[in-house]
């Protein structure tokens, strides 16, 4: 069954059970490299997990969501692991940054 067929079914599927903790113990994670880092001095103070996690994913989603039309408008394989690996450096560099006090 599929998960779309079983939300109309109003059955939770075994994955979407899972979510909530999984994102929790991820937010959780988070928050103590945060406060680590604010501690040490080296991480700035007004920012959460969440802004955190959610930069990073949006990126993510963005690589795979836009694939296609970038391939298509730029000629670029968004894919690759070349590509990939400099999308990596590129958002690491963007998180360190930001984070960065």
């Amino acid at each position: 069954m599929t998960p779309t067929r079983w939300a109309a079914a109003g059955i939770q599927s075994p994955f979407t059970r899972r979510v909530p903790t999984t994102s929790r113990r991820t937010a959780s994670l988070l928050d103590d490299v945060l406060a680590r880092g604010r501690a040490s001095g080296e991480l700035r103070g007004d920012v959460d997990a969440i802004d955190v996690h959610m930069l990073i994913s949006s990126y993510c989603v963005f690589q795979v969501a836009n694939a296609a039309t970038f391939g298509f408008l730029f000629g670029r394989d968004m894919l690759a692991p070349d590509v990939r690996d400099r999308h990596r450096r590129i958002l690491g560099d963007i998180v360190v940054g930001w984070l960065s006090a």
